[in-house]
């Protein structure tokens, strides 16, 4: 077998003949092989400081006009909830009260824009008028123009605007 090659001098280490690094100003010799040392050193930020959380982002309250939309979403899914007659149809209307608290999340987070707003504001009056195709028309319009920021809420809401329709077609024929 080949002979182990011979091991590398370190720098700082008795007998190898290699000096230790000068420590940076104000820091003893000793700091540079003490993380401790390196750690609690104004030139190196601590890991509490590295890893502190940005401040929250300033919480939007909902308007009244608002929070209507969110009552008429919860309001409809509420009924169509108690009218289900399986836990399928049970769960697409609990989506509706998810949809409103996305667009809650939402709106609090400031990603509703004026125009988004004032469409949120057509489909709720679609919803409040169980008008579910009107508000799948909104709902469509607002995906045109605000998917990126509002993804979750339509998602969701076209969900329950699917459902909400399909029953009140059935309700309608039997």
């Amino acid at each position: 077998p080949a002979p182990a090659p011979a091991p590398m001098p370190v720098a700082g280490m008795p007998g190898s003949g290699f000096a230790a690094p000068a420590a940076p100003h104000g820091q003893p010799a000793s700091s540079l092989f003490n993380p401790a040392a390196v750690s609690a050193s104004p030139h190196y930020p601590t890991e509490a400081a590295a890893a502190a959380p940005a401040p929250p982002a300033a919480v939007i309250e909902p308007t009244a006009e608002q929070q209507g939309y969110m009552d008429s979403l919860r309001n409809v899914a509420s009924m169509l909830e108690q009218a289900a007659s399986g836990e399928v149809q049970k769960k697409q209307a609990r989506e509706g009260a998810r949809a409103a608290d996305l667009l809650d999340e939402a709106i609090r987070g400031g990603k509703v824009s004026d125009s988004a707003d004032r469409q949120i504001g057509e489909l709720a009056a679609a919803v409040g008028k169980y008008d579910f195709g009107g508000a799948l028309q909104a709902q469509a319009a607002l995906v045109a123009t605000d998917w990126s920021s509002l993804r979750d809420f339509l998602k969701t809401t076209k969900h329950f605007l699917t459902a909400a329709k399909r029953k009140m077609e059935d309700a309608s024929r039997g």
